[in-house]
């Protein structure tokens, strides 16, 4: 298995699909991609491993 462990391969063949779904609305309706990331920038608790998501985000 490549990337993350997602266990069940249905469950990741499910995902792939509404992934895929999610993308193409977006993209036909013309709407931004937008993503999340679960911390807090502006807390005193980051480290130099956030910067990897940061400038993967950045891109965006």
């Amino acid at each position: 298995m490549h990337g993350s462990e997602f266990g069940d391969p249905q469950i990741k063949e499910a995902m792939t699909q509404e992934l895929r779904e999610r993308l193409r609305e977006a993209q036909a309706e013309g709407r931004p991609l937008r993503v999340y990331c679960g911390y807090d920038a502006t807390k005193p608790d980051l480290h130099l491993g956030h910067t990897v998501t940061m400038r993967k985000l950045r891109q965006f």
